[in-house]
């Protein structure tokens, strides 16, 4: 019954082995029989181990990959020491697969596909078997960004350290951001990371690819925000656009480097590889066109390099000297509206002071004439009391009408008298 756990393919070999051993016994080759125990052994270990069975069948592991970790994982439970150098090396490289191809089956169901494709799996092996990077350390939108980049599916780059991991770990952290909704300095980041872990790494040596991979980390330090902070202090930018300008040129060049430097890269191997073939085939002059070559597209990238340095610097220069003038036309505007509205507040207080003036001259002249009035009206009165006072006692005294005659008199001329008096008091 335990025989069941093997393919059938295995099964069938396993009784043929089985018939062969009860008719030959001790004379069955040491290869059979080395190869019967091994069977039997994986067969009673998948029989007891229905968990291992189960995972090795969803990891898709080949039957003979199933039968030989059964067998090394029996032998190693019962006895580790047994096993030799080999062996364990084995094992271990067996159990990697099954976590590997494990893990290729939950990245695939998180991506709602049956299986990961060659390009997928290719890059899932890379990462955890040539790179070996915890893939624990990555959450599951990193492993799907990781799984997809053209760089992990072509690196050969072994054994990762915990800077490149982390370098990678930003690298596909950005990957996943959701472009639409990042700051400028953030997409520019983001489109750094995608270009970075689109880079097709099969035509680069290890050194190669650390260099592009220190490159990446160099680069993200350049767009991040706090550098984003030091550029506008370092050159005095006086709006977040400028800012902004200044880091989307600089990530336009880093870009354009990194096409540049892979593709100097590529070149520089295809050179050295036709030269070394031609120096294996005797060819010294073929050899001598192609480092000819070399040199000659070195001096062009480091002449391209250095064109591109210029013009960086004399934009940044222009811009400078834009935000410099911008911002002296500001300062001027200021300072001139500043004096318009000195002399509007000085116009204003000597108009309110004439105002002023003007209200207390006519409400001087106003009270003049009211006390020219009041005088007037004064002075009439009393003549108007005089002449009451004196028609009055005139009347009382009259008793006849040649008295009445003379009173009238009498009383035009105290009339006059009174005028005459106040006449002669103005």
């Amino acid at each position: 019954m335990a025989a069941a756990n093997l393919a059938n393919e295995q099964q069938m070999e396993l009784a043929n082995l089985d018939i062969e051993a009860s008719v030959q016994k001790d004379n069955q080759a040491a290869e059979n029989q080395e190869r019967l125990a091994e069977m039997r052994i994986a067969a009673d270990f998948l029989a007891k181990n229905a968990e291992l069975k189960q995972q090795m069948n969803i990891a898709n592991l080949s039957n003979e990959q199933q039968m030989r970790l059964a067998n090394l994982q029996a032998r190693n439970d019962a006895a580790s020491d047994n096993l030799s150098a080999s062996q364990q090396t084995e094992l271990a490289n067996l159990q990697m697969q099954l976590d590997t191809n494990l893990k290729g089956a939950e990245i695939a169901s998180r991506m709602n596909q049956a299986q990961l494709t060659v390009d997928q799996q290719t890059a899932l092996q890379n990462a955890s078997m040539v790179a070996n990077v915890d893939l624990a350390k990555f959450d599951a939108g990193q492993q799907v960004a990781l799984v997809n980049s053209k760089f992990m599916q072509t690196m050969t780059m072994k054994d990762f350290d915990a800077e490149n991991t982390a370098i990678l770990q930003n690298a596909t952290t950005m990957a996943q951001m959701d472009l639409a909704t990042a700051d400028q300095n953030t997409k520019l980041a983001i489109n750094n990371a995608n270009a970075f872990l689109a880079m097709d790494m099969a035509n680069l040596e290890n050194e190669q690819q650390a260099t592009i991979l220190k490159a990446q980390q160099d680069q993200q330090k350049l767009l991040s925000d706090q550098s984003a902070l030091n550029v506008a202090a370092q050159f005095n930018a006086t709006s977040q656009q400028q800012t902004d300008q200044f880091m989307a040129s600089m990530a336009n060049n880093i870009s354009q480097f990194n096409v540049t430097q892979a593709n100097a890269m590529a070149q520089f191997n295809v050179s050295e590889t036709n030269k070394i073939n031609a120096l294996n085939a005797g060819n010294q002059l073929e050899a001598d066109k192609f480092t000819a070559a070399q040199e000659l597209d070195a001096q062009q990238f480091n002449e391209s390099n250095s064109l591109q340095r210029e013009q960086f610097n004399a934009a940044n220069q222009q811009s400078i000297q834009q935000a410099d003038l911008q911002w002296r036309r500001n300062t001027n505007t200021a300072a001139t509206a500043a004096a318009n509205q000195a002399n509007l507040v000085n116009v204003q207080n000597n108009f309110a002071l004439n105002m002023a003036n003007h209200a207390q001259i006519w409400q001087q002249m106003r009270d003049e004439q009211a006390y020219i009035r009041q005088s007037y009206e004064a002075e009439e009165d009393r003549k108007a009391s005089l002449y009451q006072t004196a028609i009055g006692n005139e009347t009382l005294t009259a008793r006849k009408s040649s008295e009445a005659v003379t009173s009238r008199a009498t009383i035009q001329a105290t009339a006059n008298l009174i005028d005459k008096f106040f006449d002669s008091e103005d």
